[in-house]
């Protein structure tokens, strides 16, 4: 009889969990392409040179992909020790940035003199939510309460005492769907960690978040008027003021259904050409011109590479043995599965519009390099 033995996968940087690291990495080079493409009329127009954003994406990209594998040299265990710092830092750049001037009515970037480059606190945030309230649920949630009292006062309300200032400097900034993304993050790991008041906190946390959003959302005449807008499409099937409150809706429109099955092809969007509001057609619509470039069979396999990207997450999640990492990875699930169906969705007329990045796509500094650190993350805490 001839003994077999069990080989034991190997464990380098490109030897377990490819999918954790090729799906980012092909979004990434994806993207350079699809900005350039969908750049070039804004490049032209506002800086005489249809190769600057561009240039600039690409070298946020880079950045990415260098903090990418940076992140995925650190273990666990310094990232727990480090989440109180960057807790502590986080705060201090969230209220920092409240008092630089305003761009377009919000407190949202940090200018970096003489570089044309910003950066956005609210977008490092997600990574301090995932991290540091990782370590709160972990920390506060090991007593085995006998009743729900207990539970309020000893675990939900002082893990939300350190939470809820993170999503309300946000919100004030104002930046409505980063606190969205935020919570979704943290709800994702709330409600994976084994909780016998499951039932519950599903129904408190849901009445509270109900009541903000509906309040949140109403505060500001602009919110209205997009989902007056949404709601008017939803139930007549006609975009009201098609060149004003609905003139982007109306647009995005436009460019997905004209996609039809196979796309008119990279670089051969119409809508690129000043027709989506501003710099939207590279960064909170990009999505509306890679549909009409890629047509809907190719871009149903462009949103299966997340699908796929999300699915291995999870499963990596519910292997893990170690609460600390379980946690972290259902929080990074959370914040890419909720960023992506928002942007989509938005993009696809299934929600009012709002304006978010779309993951290793959307053109922006701290939105791509924030996305490599989780993305880097991710991947070394899936591998155990």
């Amino acid at each position: 009889m001839v003994a077999t033995t069990k080989k034991t996968p190997k464990k380098g940087f490109l030897s377990i969990h490819q999918e954790l690291w090729a799906i980012p990495l092909f979004l990434f080079a994806f993207g350079v392409i699809q900005i350039f493409s969908a750049s070039r009329f804004k490049g032209v127009e506002l800086k005489d040179n249809e190769f600057y954003f561009a240039i600039l994406h690409f070298f946020g990209v880079s950045i990415g992909i260098i903090a990418m594998s940076f992140t995925t040299l650190l273990s666990s265990n310094i990232w727990k020790k480090l989440s109180h710092i960057i807790y502590a830092i986080t705060i201090a750049l969230l209220v920092g940035v409240l008092f630089t001037p305003a761009v377009n009515g919000a407190h949202r970037w940090f200018e970096i003199p003489g570089t044309g480059f910003a950066i956005q606190p609210s977008e490092f945030a997600k990574i301090t939510v995932v991290l540091y309230g990782a370590y709160l649920l972990e920390a506060y949630g090991k007593k085995n309460f006998a009743t729900y009292k207990q539970h309020l006062e000893q675990f939900l309300r002082p893990v939300a005492i350190r939470m809820l200032p993170l999503i309300l400097l946000v919100v004030i900034e104002p930046d409505l769907g980063t606190a969205v993304v935020m919570v979704a993050a943290f709800v994702f790991m709330y409600f994976m960690k084994e909780n016998k008041f499951l039932k519950q906190d599903i129904m408190a946390i849901g009445i509270v978040l109900l009541i903000g959003g509906v309040v949140f959302s109403l505060v500001e005449s602009y919110r209205v008027t997009r989902i007056n807008t949404y709601f008017t499409l939803l139930f007549t099937g006609k975009i009201e003021d098609e060149f004003g409150a609905g003139y982007q809706l109306r647009n995005i429109l436009i460019g997905v259904g004209s996609g039809g099955w196979w796309g008119k092809g990279l670089g051969q969007s119409r809508q690129r050409f000043g027709y989506l509001v501003e710099t939207t057609a590279f960064t909170d619509s990009i999505s509306a011109v890679i549909f009409e470039e890629l047509g809907y069979i190719l871009s149903v396999i462009f949103i299966s590479l997340y699908l796929i990207y999300f699915w291995s997450i999870t499963k990596r999640a519910e292997a893990q043995t170690d609460q600390y990492k379980k946690l972290v990875l259902w929080g990074m699930a959370g914040w890419f599965i909720s960023q992506t169906f928002i942007h989509l969705s938005a993009n696809l007329a299934l929600i009012p519009v709002k304006g978010i990045p779309l993951p290793f796509i959307t053109y922006g500094m701290s939105s791509i390099i924030s996305i490599g650190i989780a993305a880097g993350i991710t991947y070394r805490f899936s591998r155990s």
